[in-house]
């Protein structure tokens, strides 16, 4: 109809040849579908971004959490020992009384860069490792991971740990950010 519209406009100012009005509602048409199919293809990548985006069960400290996490295609953080993939998990999960002194210890890390030995031993130390995270402005910055897993479809897959303080860094309203290589495992 726009494009109907768009002719009877053109008619009216324009020589009445069938030539030139085919020639108009060509590049007229043309246009159209140009416009149709970005936004076609917008609205696909959103949706299959989407996708990307579910329920998570994940294995730290010893116990078994369910999270909403987001498979990240630019995650290509490791471990250095074990090659392991390294997630970034928001520290709301540490709101628990339990883990308090963990979370103070955390904050006092990034603040300071202050290693609390006494309070990280009981999450074991050997369960920690020091892992240089790259952002994406190029800087490196030295971060605590923690040793656990991810559990898909009742098979756990090694990983570790980063907490994160900021819900504003982890994107689609998720407590978890998770490696490129969970889409190897993801349904």
């Amino acid at each position: 109809s726009l494009v109907g519209g768009l002719l009877f406009v053109v008619d009216s100012y324009w020589p009445s040849s069938l030539s030139f009005q085919l020639i108009i509602f060509i590049v007229l048409s043309v246009l159209l579908l140009g416009f149709l199919r970005r936004q076609y293809v917008e609205q696909r990548t959103a949706g299959e971004q989407q996708n990307f985006v579910q329920e998570y069960s994940i294995q730290l400290f010893g116990e078994k959490f369910v999270v909403k996490g987001f498979i990240d295609t630019g995650n290509e953080c490791t471990e250095l020992f074990s090659n392991d993939p390294v997630h970034f998990l928001h520290n709301q999960l540490l709101n628990d009384p339990k883990y308090v002194a963990l979370k103070e210890a955390l904050h006092e890390w990034e603040e300071q860069e202050s290693f609390d030995q006494v309070t990280f031993n009981q999450y074991g130390l050997t369960n920690i490792r020091f892992v240089g995270v790259k952002n994406m402005f190029g800087e490196t910055k030295l971060s605590l991971a923690f040793k656990g897993g991810v559990i898909q479809d009742s098979i756990e897959h090694p990983c570790y740990f980063v907490f994160v303080s900021s819900a504003q860094n982890l994107p689609k309203n998720v407590s978890l950010l998770l490696h490129i290589s969970m889409l190897t495992y993801s349904k």
